[in-house]
């Protein structure tokens, strides 16, 4: 049974699968996996992959920081992941998903709305969003599967108030770490923090990589997007 299959695989994380909103976790999913037979949201096919890489995987999360009460935005939230998933477990934290493509973010609406789940929507590119007067204004911002660690820092640090964090959801990230801490310096953040967690029924680690934020973002950053992934920081 695929319940059984999320709610194990979260008890084993350390997570409790009784908390309110988890009930719609796979309700979400079902969704997402049927409309994308004719959008592309995710290369998951399999419902039980979907659970262990979208799922769990966004969970994660949770073993590192609580979000209770806290502004949170998914950049390149894509399908609504993690985005949606940390509304349902943690329903005080108040997120929102951006995204540069719209025909997603219509479908995550359709799919919250007949879920009543309350999430916020931004149909924008996160260089751009951080242009305006969302600059440093969110608790956490979380990335996954987006772009490198250099690239994602310019373009999500900046939405991060100081004190905040940002978190990309990485695989091996050691090489990307090393390439990114001038970038995170740059942008006012912190020594970045790894987080190492398995997702049960996985043979691969994964990683969190948290940064925190200690001073204001520069203004000039973040650039262009153009000039951001020719030469990143």
């Amino acid at each position: 049974m695929l319940d059984a299959l999320l709610f194990d695989g979260m008890r084993e994380m350390g997570l409790d699968p009784n908390r309110q909103g988890t009930a719609k976790l796979l309700p979400y999913l079902n969704r997402l996996l049927e409309r994308n037979q004719s959008l592309n949201l995710t290369a998951v096919k399999a419902p039980e992959d979907a659970i262990r890489l979208h799922l769990l995987d966004a969970l994660a999360l949770f073993s590192a920081l609580d979000l209770s009460g806290k502004q949170v935005l998914d950049v390149g939230t894509g399908g609504g992941i993690p985005g949606v998933v940390l509304a349902l477990y943690e329903p005080s934290a108040r997120v929102t998903l951006l995204d540069a493509t719209a025909k997603k973010l219509d479908f995550i609406r359709e799919a919250c709305e007949a879920l009543a789940i309350p999430v916020a929507f931004v149909n924008a590119r996160a260089e751009e969003y951080a242009r305006t007067d969302a600059r440093e204004g969110y608790d956490v911002v979380t990335a996954r599967a987006v772009a490198a660690l250099p690239v994602l820092c310019e373009l999500c640090l900046p939405l991060v108030r100081p004190g905040g964090y940002f978190v990309a959801y990485k695989g091996a990230v050691e090489e990307e770490l090393q390439e990114a801490r001038q970038a995170i310096k740059r942008l006012g953040g912190g020594e970045p923090h790894v987080r190492e967690y398995q997702i049960p029924g996985l043979d691969v680690t994964r990683t969190l990589v948290l940064v925190e934020k200690h001073m204001p973002t520069p203004t000039k950053y973040p650039r262009a997007y153009a000039q951001i992934k020719k030469k990143p920081l």
